[in-house]
């Protein structure tokens, strides 16, 4: 075949594909001379076929010859097949067969052919595969192989409001049909796909430069983006307006941005100001880890405080030297036997990676590489959201070589499923929504001013018959789908049985086992309504007076003072705050890099090493070591959480109310003592023959009042938050620190409440 007539080919599919997204139904005749071309095509690189075989024969016979030819050939022509794709659309005038789906695709790649699918029995699946305990969570996923779940029907909507190409597309969290896109014409779309047709619901306008990153917050409310004008601004999506702008201090262009998972007031950003620009960014689910791509072909892991906001370098790994590292996507787990933390990471040297996270340091250790075409763009990849309910687990790609590419990580040969084609520039970004039933993909093409935006719909063999121009629920295919899956184990053998005689006696079986389950059932309601049960409630109201006001405990959450712990041995207030702890002589001997505080809070604090600065693993050992070689025990955990931790005469602001004015309270009304997670102080405790108060008005003027300063500035080691715990108990009970609320700083809280006293008899 000429070359003119390979363009051809391609022009006319092009063309197909942008009719058909905007056509209510799809005309077959109208690809008529696209056929044509496409069997010469093949006919010019395989073959003729034989003259006796229809065009649907035609596919067929192609398929089983190759699988019959040499080994090279075999895997030239499953290569090439695996480009194209084979759509069964019923006759207008046959309407939709009954049980069987209208759209069909298998070894796809393309987003339309129309020609049905080979016959062939399925492969049995290799590598990793679920337990057979994992049967029920196949049948969520469809209970079918990858290629089947795989199977594109066609596509879907396009997109084309930039006049720029699109540089990342992203599905908002649980919302199927809500989704953002980004160019480098400075603006983010946000489009919504339900109701019929698709729109653009708001432009977001800002940028004066390429956004080139922008990420969803957790809830949807907002949408960070990052733009190459040196800002990262925050948008409200519902009202396009930008809330927050960040600008660079070093005035450098910002190439990547991220919500923090456990706290999405904080944003994490990458820009280009040192000599090895971020290109991507990726957080893990806890938010403590975080992994950066630079454009040198390193990724760095670091180890992120959220009390703090501060991030500590942990590891530095080369990927491939000189070529940048353009998206890292984290998972947690794979499937259920291979639960390992992993990164998915595409790098500019054709190459999409699979690493394993080792160790709580981020450290990345290689699993698996696929080879995509990747050399120059910012090409992305992503994991498949249900992978993990499935036989083997996917990722997806996209390509410079304008295809989006499915691999399977736990197939060691051939590990591509499948393979679409549409695009006719390169691919950027590929994602998919929650339940994997839209596909969203993104290329660098600008035709006649306006960038493609492409949408796949998904068909899995488990949903309902779908059409290009709709959904239409066929229950016939419902029941059998049903049936065929229950785990009612009778009731799948009273039409599954081939014999009558069988499907008659388990349908008997069955209505009895209904019927003794039904008889049971109302037996014990019976017994039940039996035996009333009678609850009766006396209300003791006290007298004027006698009301005793509860305790009231108040937790600094940041356990230890950060002046304390910095403080140095020369300081005329270390021994004045009675700082001079019997560790200190010790430690002292051993560093002089560290202050008494900051040694002790390196070896005894879970997150030590990450709070002190030049404190590691030789350091601890050390102060370890001198520990162990003296003869009198020397370190006392009460003792250092006394010393170092808050005074209540440093938090009191000198208000102090209970009750009347007339009735004021001080320091001395409030007994310190110590919990796991620092000093506390209890109002009205009772402790120490101290008499206990008495309420005689309800409302703020009868109770507690008091004004505390958190301290924000000395905050070391806390609860992933700063502020105040607040538990309010009975005299003499136990303090259960998890039972009060926070009030965070600068905040006026006001809590009511009631005496209740349950008396059991």
């Amino acid at each position: 075949m000429s070359n003119i007539q390979g363009t051809l080919y391609i022009r006319r599919r092009n063309q197909l594909l942008r009719e058909n997204a905007k056509k209510g139904k799809v005309d077959p005749s109208c690809r008529r001379q696209y056929l044509s071309l496409r069997r010469q095509l093949l006919s010019k690189r395989y073959g003729p076929p034989e003259s006796s075989l229809s065009r649907a024969e035609d596919m067929h016979h192609f398929y089983f010859i190759s699988r019959s030819r040499s080994a090279s050939t075999y895997s030239k022509l499953s290569s090439f097949e695996a480009s194209f794709d084979s759509l069964h659309i019923d006759s207008p005038e046959g309407g939709l067969s009954p049980g069987k789906p209208t759209h069909r695709r298998y070894h796809s790649g393309g987003s339309f052919k129309f020609l049905p699918p080979p016959d062939l029995p399925e492969s049995p699946p290799r590598g990793v595969v679920p337990t057979r305990k994992a049967e029920a969570s196949r049948r969520m996923a469809g209970n079918t192989s990858l290629g089947e779940n795989y199977a594109f029907a066609g596509m879907y909507h396009i997109f084309d409001q930039h006049v720029e190409c699109v540089t990342a597309v992203r599905f908002a969290h649980d919302d199927k049909y809500l989704l953002a896109c980004s160019s480098t014409d400075g603006t983010l779309s946000v489009c919504t796909l339900v109701p019929s047709p698709p729109s653009v619901s708001c432009t977001l306008r800002g940028h004066t430069a390429a956004v080139m990153d922008f990420d969803w917050s957790i809830t949807n409310d907002f949408i960070l983006s990052a733009s190459l004008d040196c800002t990262a601004r925050v948008w409200d999506p519902a009202s396009g307006q930008c809330v927050r702008v960040v600008n660079d201090s070093h005035s450098f262009g910002m190439t990547a941005c991220r919500f923090q998972p456990l706290n999405n007031n904080m944003l994490l950003g990458g820009s280009a100001k040192v000599s090895a620009g971020v290109k991507s960014l990726a957080f893990d689910s806890s938010g403590v880890l975080v992994w950066v791509g630079d454009e040198k072909g390193s990724i760095y892991s670091f180890c992120f405080n959220v009390a703090s906001g501060r991030l500590h370098k942990a590891k530095r790994m080369s990927i491939a030297e000189g070529s940048p590292v353009t998206s890292i996507s984290y998972r947690s787990w794979m499937n259920r036997e291979a639960r390992d933390p992993v990164l998915l990471v595409n790098v500019a040297v054709n190459l999409l990676c699979l690493y394993g996270v080792v160790d709580n340091m981020g450290t990345l250790k290689l699993k698996k590489s696929f080879s995509v075409e990747h050399k120059i763009r910012h090409v992305r990849s992503s994991f498949c959201p249900l992978m993990s309910f499935r036989q083997g687990a996917c990722v997806v790609s996209a390509s410079e070589d304008m295809a989006v590419y499915f691999f399977d990580v736990d197939r060691a040969e051939k590990p591509c499923v499948n393979k679409l084609l549409g695009h006719s520039a390169p691919v950027l970004d590929v994602c998919w929504n929650y339940d994997e039933s839209l596909l969203a993909s993104c290329d660098t093409e600008v035709a006649l001013n306006y960038a493609n935006l492409t949408f796949f719909l998904l068909i899995k063999q488990s949903s309902c018959i779908a059409a290009i121009d709709g959904i239409s629920v066929n229950m016939t295919t419902i029941w059998e789908e049903f049936v065929s899956s229950t785990t009612v184990h009778g009731f799948r053998r009273i039409f599954e049985s081939p014999s009558r005689v069988f499907r008659a006696m388990w349908l008997v079986l069955l209505l009895a086992a209904l019927t003794g389950y039904t008889f049971f059932v109302l037996e014990s309601i019976e017994k039940y309504l039996s035996n009333p049960v009678t609850v009766s409630f006396t209300e003791v109201v006290p007298e004027p007076g006698e009301l005793k006001f509860p305790a009231v405990t108040i937790c600094n959450l940041n356990r230890y003072v950060k002046s304390k712990i910095e403080m140095l041995e020369s300081d005329e207030e270390f021994d004045e705050l009675r700082l001079n702890l019997s560790v200190c002589e010790v430690v002292k001997s051993v560093t002089e890099n560290l202050t008494c505080g900051q040694a002790l809070l390196c070896v005894f604090e879970r997150f030590g090493s990450i709070i002190v600065d030049n404190c590691n693993d030789t350091v601890k050992q050390q102060i370890i070591d001198a520990f162990n070689a003296t003869n009198q025990p020397v370190f006392d955990a009460e003792e250092f959480m006394e010393a170092y931790g808050h005074d209540f005469n440093d938090m009191f602001l000198n208000y102090c109310r209970f009750g009347k004015r007339e009735s004021p309270c001080s320091v001395t009304d409030f007994h310190p003592f110590l919990t796991a997670n620092g000093r506390c102080f209890t109002f009205n405790s009772g402790e120490e023959d101290s008499r206990i108060r008495i309420s005689k008005r309800a409302g703020s003027f009868g109770g507690l009042s008091v004004m505390l300063d958190v301290q924000a500035q000395e905050n070391t080691v806390s609860e992933f938050s700063r502020g105040l715990r607040v538990i309010v108990h009975e005299q003499g009970t136990f303090v259960d620190i998890e039972d009060g609320f926070n009030v965070i700083p600068g905040s006026h809280t006001l809590v009511r409440i009631f005496a209740k006293k349950p008396v059991t008899r």
